[in-house]
């Protein structure tokens, strides 16, 4: 609880719980003039993408005005375990916060964010922990582990750099389920080349960009690999939606109307193979780099995969040998349905159920978590937010048990933040995933639950529907 009289500012919902303090900054000027002086602040934006990444990643905190569960900033804040808030609804002024109350909240202003009640205090408040709960946690996590050995899923890492797949490491993740390419390119020297090789209109300069960006990735792969070494490392090829990645300048050139169903993933690399052949030289190059008994059991991952010739034609361009395993990510209805074609031109199929949700919702991700869903849920017409609850999406679910029937001999997992939420997690793992991928902040999550899985596959019969009733009350 915050002490008496502090003053809440605004509200949304919560992202990796914890709570941090820091100066309100609203550009990147700002958190720059802030970080030069040592101080900590909190970086506000209306939605994050590409060029907001290297003050975000220094940033104790971070708000957003739009935004849901799934959002781009919100997965970013739990892969850096990040205390956040997203879909606040402020509007950005020049240098203030417009809150939704009228009042303003000018920048340099110290704020307290609590990611565990999605609130937003003024001042710096005292940070209180929990430690019972943290004891708890922690005899469930030593539980978990003693389970391991029992049948179940594999708990892999969403992870992108050395040190995040270092820190999922320490918390129980036995390997990297997905490392996003476009993530490694955060960099502010480095954003602007990769626009560059993505979008650029003139072939010299773009394939000048294609290749440094090659050496670049070689050497983030490398780095990758040596916290991976003979555990699964999964890369994922450029998966970079323009509304996230390109230049305000360029965005009336590329726009779309709906990027997330445009021209991303697997089908760029349809139009641009050079991209994707590329890239798989790169992580090729610094996999064999390394001593055989340093490499990582390194697979090559294609996002956004619709039909089984789509997922050859890019697996054909790779020119891959024969030790890297390929897996095609799965996140449309379409795939579902086209599944045995999907599985017969790859290794293993990983399920995007951030996407797959929204998609079979008709529901953006980006956008309904601070509008159509409140009302529904205030007037009862869902019982839960299917964003954060895949269980609560029933066409969702049934996607997953038709793919789990339809390819039974084929490795697949979970990869999205639902791989780590409890109610999630109780209706997915009895369709017998192979692996969940998760991001630093579920690891612990689901490492407890799949520890919980494997306890009542311990039970007999009547003891396990007893544990389910107790589980569900």
């Amino acid at each position: 609880m915050p002490p008496a009289g502090a003053v809440p500012v605004c509200s949304g919902i919560g992202i990796a719980p914890d709570c941090a303090s820091g100066v309100l900054c609203t550009t990147p000027a700002e958190c720059a003039s802030a970080a030069s002086a040592g101080t900590p602040y909190v970086y506000a934006r209306p939605m994050t993408n590409a060029s907001d990444m290297p003050a975000a990643a220094k940033a104790v905190a971070l708000l957003t005005a739009g935004g849901g569960t799934t959002s781009h900033g919100a997965v970013l804040a739990r892969t850096w375990e990040k205390p956040s808030v997203v879909g606040t609804g402020f509007t950005l002024g020049d240098g203030t916060l417009e809150l939704p109350n009228g009042d303003i909240l000018p920048a340099g202003e110290w704020v307290t964010v609590c990611a565990t009640s999605g609130t937003v205090w003024r001042g710096q408040l005292d940070r209180y922990k929990d430690e019972r709960a943290l004891d708890l946690v922690r005899s469930l996590s030593k539980a978990a582990g003693t389970l391991a050995a029992l049948p179940g899923p594999a708990v892999y890492a969403n992870a992108d750099t050395l040190a995040e797949t270092e820190r999922c490491t320490a918390l129980g993740a036995t390997g990297v389920g997905v490392a996003r390419s476009e993530h490694m390119f955060f960099g502010a020297d480095e954003i602007p080349l990769l626009r560059i090789a993505l979008w650029s209109g003139q072939s010299v300069e773009r394939q000048a960009a294609l290749a440094s960006l090659r050496g670049l990735l070689s050497a983030k792969c490398r780095a990758l690999m040596g916290g991976c070494a003979g555990r699964r490392l999964a890369i994922r090829l450029l998966d970079p939606p323009a509304h996230e990645f390109a230049a305000p300048q360029d965005m009336a050139r590329l726009r779309e109307q709906n990027p997330m169903m445009g021209v991303r993933g697997s089908r760029l690399g349809v139009l641009r193979p050079d991209l994707y052949r590329a890239q798989a030289q790169a992580i090729v190059e610094a996999h064999l780099s390394l001593p055989p008994a340093q490499r990582s059991r390194l697979a090559i991952l294609m996002p956004f995969i619709t039909t089984g010739a789509e997922a050859r034609a890019v697996r054909d361009g790779l020119e891959l040998p024969a030790d890297v395993t390929v897996g095609a990510m799965i996140e449309t209805p379409e795939a579902v349905f086209r599944a045995a074609d999907i599985a017969a031109e790859v290794d293993y199929l990983s399920i995007g159920t951030n996407d797959l949700v929204q998609f079979s919702l008709g529901m953006s991700r980006d956008d309904v978590a601070t509008t159509l869903l409140p009302a529904y849920l205030s007037q009862g017409l869902l019982d839960d937010d299917p964003m954060t609850h895949l269980d609560r999406s029933a066409g969702t679910m049934g996607l997953i048990r038709l793919l789990a029937s339809i390819v039974p001999g084929t490795p697949w997992g979970i990869c999205g933040e639902h791989a780590s939420d409890p109610s999630s997690l109780a209706a997915l793992l009895p369709l017998g995933p192979d692996y969940l991928s998760v991001s630093a902040a579920g690891v612990t999550s689901a490492r407890i639950e799949v520890g919980r899985h494997r306890a009542r596959g311990l039970l007999k019969p009547d003891e396990r529907f007893t544990a389910h009733r107790v589980a569900r009350a």
